[in-house]
């Protein structure tokens, strides 16, 4: 076998396709990992030599790159993180790395990209840009080499899976651009197989190898297939401009990145085929691979399993760091009371008296509403809401119409109930404005397209995150290991 015995380097061996890989290489080769937190780590590959550094520093892993024979590079930054941060990770450690393995004399390099990095349309997309420009560093490293090129990965403990499962159960799955083009899921395991076929047959040749599931599929035949095993039933679709959802995103990216639910690049799967073509790798492991429907219905069972599911009964589970007993911990008491103070101005153009804020914050516990939102989303919209009225009004906006039973607008609605009562603000809600009847119609019309602008506006930012637009992550296998 060409490739028992390897010594081996790998970067991104923490992240959810690197733990599959190392399942999947099986005994016989030395291992050695490149982290940068080792105690994320701890037990999981006792035989494996931990090296503890930083992709961009090679003196804190060049030693270690003696006496390897091939380097696995999967370590990438992906997500709601600037074009800057991206480039730094994916490009200049790529190029370090590169450096520091002719250096060290490695002869072969397995680069992990993504499908992205084929991408035709790469507009406000700087990992999938940042992929392509590492895939150029290796091919003209002089290294032997080969590249990966996954499309969606899917598996137990998959980024993607949870907020998909969500999304594609709902009624009616909102889908920007019509969810016309190809997509092509593989199973995690697959992906890991592959890149161990790869050592295995020493294929070094200089050949980028796409890498996806049995089936191909149209993104609405996929949500549709997904909301088909978890509910039974066939799928509703409301279709969406694509475009004006990407331009908003991207113009308020440079201000608001921190607080907005994705990035416009994250919406280029809607924009763009991921289709596998065929190649050696993919009818190497083709006769093996489960269908799409056999993968969706074992997700199911193990989201199921663990209580990640829908309509699951089990708590979810903690965060990382939290107390194993106290998953549901009320929040510290002056940030709800900042939230209050927020909600107040909002409602009625002034800050809340001192009593309005005890009654708001012993309201939410009495009714259970003080935990912490077990929901992604519910903390991205009270995330932004308390950022102030502009970030409130447009997550007010957009839960109004699509999340009406989300923690934002009980709490928002909570508050409603105190400030109408209360004696320093009722006359907010009780005066009869004195105004005639061409200035009435002015302002109900101001209002109106007020409202209508807001909700638009809601829409377009806040949608990615109810579609599970981390979807561009999940390509790569999620974040980098830290």
């Amino acid at each position: 076998m060409p490739g028992a015995g390897r010594s081996l380097f790998i970067t991104g061996a923490g992240g959810f396709l690197g733990r599959a890989l190392l399942d999947a290489l099986g005994p016989g080769q030395k291992l050695k990992l490149l982290l940068r937190d080792p105690k994320k780590f701890a037990g999981a590959a006792a035989d494996a030599t931990i090296v503890t550094g930083d992709l961009c520093d090679p003196r804190s892993y060049r030693d270690a790159l003696e006496g390897v024979d091939t380097v696995i590079h999967m370590a990438a930054l992906t997500g709601k993180v600037s074009g800057a941060q991206i480039a730094a990770t994916n490009v200049r450690g790529t190029a370090r790395l590169l450096e520091a393995c002719k250096a060290a004399g490695v002869r072969n390099f397995l680069f992990v990209s993504s499908i992205a990095a084929g991408y035709p349309n790469k507009r406000f997309y700087p990992y999938a840009a940042s992929k392509q420009e590492g895939e150029a560093m290796v091919r003209a490293s002089g290294l032997n080499h080969a590249i990966v090129r996954p499309t969606l990965v899917l598996g137990q403990g998959s980024p993607i899976w949870a907020t998909l499962a969500k999304i594609a159960s709902l009624p009616v799955i909102p889908l920007p651009g019509g969810g016309a083009h190809g997509v092509q899921p593989v199973d995690v395991a697959d992906v890991a197989r592959g890149l161990a076929l790869v050592v295995r047959a020493g294929r070094f040749d200089g050949e980028t190898f796409e890498l996806g599931g049995r089936d191909a599929m149209s993104m609405r035949a996929f949500l549709g297939a997904i909301h088909k095993e978890l509910t039974g039933s066939e799928a509703r679709f409301l279709p969406m401009p694509l475009g004006p959802i990407r331009l908003a995103l991207a113009l308020a990216e440079p201000a608001l990145r921190s607080v907005l639910p994705a990035t416009a690049g994250q919406l280029a799967l809607f924009a763009n085929p991921s289709v596998a073509q065929p190649n050696w790798l993919m009818e190497q492991l083709a006769h093996s691979m489960p269908s799409t429907e056999e993968l969706l219905a074992r997700m199911n069972r193990e989201g199921a399993s663990t209580g990640a599911g829908p309509g699951s009964a089990q708590a979810p589970a903690p965060e990382r760091g939290a107390r194993p007993d106290r998953q549901a911990r009320d929040e510290d008491p002056a940030v709800l009371a900042a939230e209050c103070a927020v909600f107040a101005r909002y409602l009625t153009g002034r800050p809340p008296e001192a009593r309005a804020t005890d009654h708001y914050i012993r309201a939410l516990r009495a009714r259970g509403l003080a935990e912490k939102p077990p929901g992604r989303f519910d903390r991205l919209t009270l995330r932004v809401a308390r950022s102030g009225r502009l970030g409130l009004w447009l997550a007010d906006s957009h839960c109004a119409l699509l999340h009406r039973r989300g923690m934002l607008r009980r709490r928002l609605i909570l508050m409603l109930a105190i400030v109408e009562h209360a004696p320093e603000s009722h006359q907010t809600f009780d005066r009869t404005p004195d105004h005639g009847p061409v200035r009435a119609i002015a302002l109900l019309s101001l209002h109106a397209l007020a409202g209508a602008g807001g909700m638009a506006l809601g829409v377009l930012l806040f949608l990615p995150a109810q579609l599970g637009l981390g979807l561009a992550g999940g390509l790569a296998g999620g974040r980098r290991d830290r």
